[in-house]
């Protein structure tokens, strides 16, 4: 029909392969997480101040943008803010403000890969400015509420990775998360934004892999706490006067947050005249609180990365010498935490150059560029601190590879020092039994007969025999040890003995 925007992205799938995802999940043919709920507000820039307005239905934000309703102050910008990917929202924004669905479809990204994504270049972006980041959101599932690998959340399957440390499940879960904004400057002037965020996790996930996914309700927390308030902290405090408890935000939504930093803009000197001056105020100052949230959980994602590598490298301190598969496991652990840092890595350097792309991150190149807003430096320390971590992991890797090697070398020795024991016994009882099959030793000769001793002197050379002919090289080099010895002391003594003519001139002096 005339305006259906998921049909018309649907038409385009054989062009662009990487909008094969966004058909699957929005198409009208098979369309998935039919009982999604989403939420969306919009916030109006205008330039003595900022509002909000939030819609019940999709045909109440579809006459909002046909038409906003007049007011005595002109709204000079907006930015929509949608929570979860509900059809019917996307369907009215996506056609209202004819955005590109490659921003969609990175939203709708599988949680933690790129599959069935094909990269474009920048040269096919139009005037639109986006971006999109993964983070990581750091939760504890207590009481072993969360003991599987195959967990994900209910809506657009974000995984969760439990931690396992030495094969026991840890409380602590990673959730992965996607969050994108999008902006155009209009013909008159304005500028729209989009922002894309995921639901809650909510206490219901699922377990299981592919159709075999059940819904299980597992109560799950913040880790300590959650983030850290970007608001300034309020250097300038008059403590003769009683100050009321401060309002933060809830942290379990990112929409709710987003939301609550806006209605506190003021917090944040420069933030609104930066949005109001120009295209690059808009883009860096309408997505500065989602970068900035994201930023706050990668820091306290570091925080427990670099707790487990602690625990890690305190097991190893402490660990049994001789307890091989211990070892084994803490290796196991310490490998899957350097892919997952590293995988970090890569998607903090992905969030770096879509802000600055030409900023190179092995050189010292200037972060100066563009507003205040643009919290390019904080996603860079944040890149320096997982590179530190990954050569940690690294050099504990390198630490357990060796503490391995060591433990397999002690086996090796403690199990050639049995064979050579089992080995001396077979010298000894060999000889033994040749001889007695040899004598066919029966009558006289039977053990305690009168002539028992005979096959005792005739086995004891035998005996004597069999060991030197195997040790020969050791005997030979015993024995020349010894004569070098002796030449060594015979030489001492000659030495030390006085010379005979030197004698014999003492006693001519005294016949003289």
């Amino acid at each position: 029909m005339a305006g259906d925007y998921i049909g018309y992205v649907e038409s385009m799938r054989h062009r662009y392969p990487n909008l094969r995802r966004f058909c699957d999940i929005q198409g009208t043919s098979h369309r998935q997480n039919k009982e999604e709920t989403s939420r969306v507000v919009v916030i109006e820039i205008r330039e003595n101040g900022i509002s909000q307005k939030k819609f019940d239905a999709p045909d109440d934000l579809d006459r909002y943008m046909q038409g906003p309703p007049s007011t005595s102050e002109p709204c000079k910008h907006r930015v929509y803010v949608l929570e979860g990917s509900a059809p019917a929202y996307v369907q009215v924004l996506g056609r209202r403000l004819r955005m590109d669905p490659f921003v969609f479809s990175e939203q709708l990204m599988r949680g933690g890969t790129r599959k069935e994504q094909a990269a474009t270049l920048p040269s096919q972006h139009g005037p639109e400015r986006s971006f999109s980041m993964q983070y990581v959101e750091s939760r504890t599932f207590p009481d072993g509420h969360l003991n599987t690998l195959g967990a994900c959340c209910l809506y657009q399957d974000r995984k969760i990775w439990a931690t396992k440390i030495n094969s026991k499940f840890d409380e602590v879960a990673k959730v992965h998360r996607i969050a994108s904004f999008w902006s155009r400057k209009e013909p008159n002037g304005d500028f729209n934004g989009l922002i894309l965020v995921d639901p809650p996790v909510g206490e219901l996930i699922k377990i299981g892999k592919a159709a075999k996914k059940e819904i299980r309700r597992c109560q799950n927390n913040l880790y300590q706490g959650g983030y850290v308030d970007i608001s300034p902290f309020p250097c300038a405090l008059s403590l003769d006067k009683d100050w009321e408890s401060q309002p933060g935000p809830s942290r379990e939504s990112l929409f709710d947050d987003i939301l609550f930093y806006w209605n506190h803009i003021d917090r944040f000197p420069n933030l609104h005249s930066s949005i109001i001056e120009g295209p690059a105020g808009f883009f860096d100052g309408a997505s500065f609180f989602l970068k900035s949230i994201i930023a706050a959980n990668w820091m306290q994602f570091l925080v427990y990365f670099d707790e487990i590598i602690d625990r890690l490298e305190y097991a190893l301190a402490r660990a049994d010498i001789n307890a091989l598969d211990g070892v084994e496991n803490h290796l196991v652990d310490v490998a899957h935490w350097h892919r997952r840092c590293w995988k970090s890595c890569e998607q903090v350097e992905h969030a770096i150059h879509a802000l600055q792309p030409d900023l190179r991150l092995n050189q010292d190149s200037s972060l100066t560029t563009g507003s205040v807003f643009t919290s390019i430096a904080d996603f860079v320390y944040i890149h320096k601190k997982l590179c530190a971590l990954t050569k940690r992991c690294q050099r504990l890797s390198l630490s357990l590879t060796n503490v391995i090697s060591v433990i397999q070398s002690r086996q090796a020795s403690e199990e050639a020092h049995s064979l050579k024991i089992l080995t001396l016994l077979g010298m000894l009882f060999v000889p033994l039994t040749f001889l007695s099959g040899i004598f066919s030793m029966s009558g006289e000769f039977l053990p305690g007969e009168s002539s028992f001793w005979v096959y005792i002197v005739v086995s004891i050379p035998a005996v004597v025999m069999v060991f030197l002919v195997v040790f020969s090289k050791e005997v030979a080099q015993f024995l020349k040890l010894k004569e070098k010895q002796r030449k060594s002391l015979l030489n001492v003594r000659l030495t030390a003995r006085p010379p005979a003519s030197a004698h014999g001139e003492a006693k001519d002096v005294e016949k003289g």
